[in-house]
């Protein structure tokens, strides 16, 4: 559950700053010069907020890989979808296993 939770909190504050980018010319400027020194007070908070999430997301996915209890991801290989997917994909624990549909 908390697995969840944080993948909505980081797809959140992934929105919000894409919002900002689109809308401030400031960031917009300092983002296609590379010079985020140039971002505005609120750009620089969503890239960091954004970032703190993802690191979140690492972290459960580091401790799942840790344990040896069945961890699972809902596509076999999560590679296929391209590297973005891969960093941010959520494990997901086996709770029980079914052989048929009903």
């Amino acid at each position: 559950m908390a697995s969840r939770a944080r993948e909505e909190a980081w797809f959140r504050q992934m929105t919000l700053l894409r919002r900002h980018m689109t809308k401030c010319s400031q960031c917009r400027g300092a983002i296609g010069a590379w010079n985020t020194a140039g971002m505005c007070l609120r750009g620089v908070r969503y890239t960091v907020s954004a970032a703190h999430e993802f690191d979140a997301i690492l972290d459960i996915k580091r401790k799942a890989h840790k344990r040896n209890d069945g961890f699972i991801y809902p596509c076999p290989d999560v590679s296929v979808h391209g590297e973005a997917y891969a960093l941010a994909a959520q494990p997901h624990y086996a709770t029980g296993v079914q052989t048929g549909l009903f």
